[in-house]
């Protein structure tokens, strides 16, 4: 049996439309939709998006693509995954910056308590 008549036969895609609706669904996962509390929601975001960006970049580094036009899409793209990155670090640790803020004002809060307490 021919090979490539194997693989379509059988193959979860029958056509372009579901690879395509497969990729979209993964590379949607690590976009921004709000704005995250949770470290681990923002690390796993970027954990995808740096994944991505590597896969980018070696299809790239690797001349896989040869059209112009589909390299600048790409490029394009592996702009915008940094993007996200640069945003969900500044999400972290502004979310950082609030946890420890938070923590001292409790921190004061308890003394004040504490002080009105013995008295």
């Amino acid at each position: 049996m021919d090979l490539v008549k194997e693989y379509n036969e059988k193959s979860h895609f029958k056509d372009f439309k579901d690879i395509f609706e497969s990729l979209t669904q993964v590379f949607m996962l690590g976009t921004i939709k709000s704005d995250y509390k949770s470290a681990q929601i923002i690390h796993k975001k970027e954990e995808i998006n740096s994944h991505a960006i590597k896969f980018i970049e070696e299809i790239l580094s690797n001349d896989l693509i040869t059209a112009k036009k589909d390299k600048l899409a790409l490029i394009n793209l592996l702009d915008d995954l940094n993007y996200r990155n640069e945003i969900l670090h500044l999400m972290a640790s502004k979310n950082t910056q609030e946890l420890e803020s938070l923590k001292k004002s409790s921190e004061r809060m308890g003394r004040k308590f504490m002080s009105s307490v013995k008295k």
